[in-house]
């Protein structure tokens, strides 16, 4: 899970700052993972092998979509739904980070990074496979 502090101005011109919050489950991955053609991880591959911009400027909004929410005061729930996605999308908050990812690899990467399972990025070959990536991303 990952606090994003946005500062952005609002439709009525003022200037504003506020948290957000994202996170994908294990259970949200594996779930999206069934639903990519050959999973998610091959599939971002592809596009990134193909320099396929398109594609991958619409796979970091659904990124950003899905891993959005409203944690609970008590921090028991992570609140998802359709009408807190349409909410958010609707704001200059998520044109102002979804510009931000676009315009930044590596801050993408580590975005994403964040929005996983602890028990998935802690694991030895996730680790691995990262610093790889994030070393291809540097290097550009």
């Amino acid at each position: 899970m990952v606090k994003e502090t946005i500062a952005y101005t609002d439709f009525d011109g003022n200037s504003r700052k506020e948290d957000f919050w994202f996170h994908l489950s294990r259970a949200e991955l594996i779930a999206w993972d069934i639903e990519a053609e050959g999973g998610i991880q091959s599939t971002i591959t592809r596009m990134i092998n193909e320099q396929d911009t398109r594609r991958l400027a619409t796979m970091i909004k659904d990124i950003i979509l899905r891993a959005y929410g409203e944690k609970s005061m008590d921090g028991r729930r992570f609140k998802k739904s359709e009408e807190i996605r349409e909410s958010f999308e609707q704001s200059e908050a998520f044109s102002t980070l979804y510009l931000d990812l676009l315009g930044d690899a590596e801050k993408c990467a580590k975005f994403i990074n964040n929005i996983l399972p602890k028990e998935i990025t802690s694991r030895p070959e996730y680790k691995a496979q990262y610093e790889t990536e994030m070393a291809k991303l540097t290097n550009d």
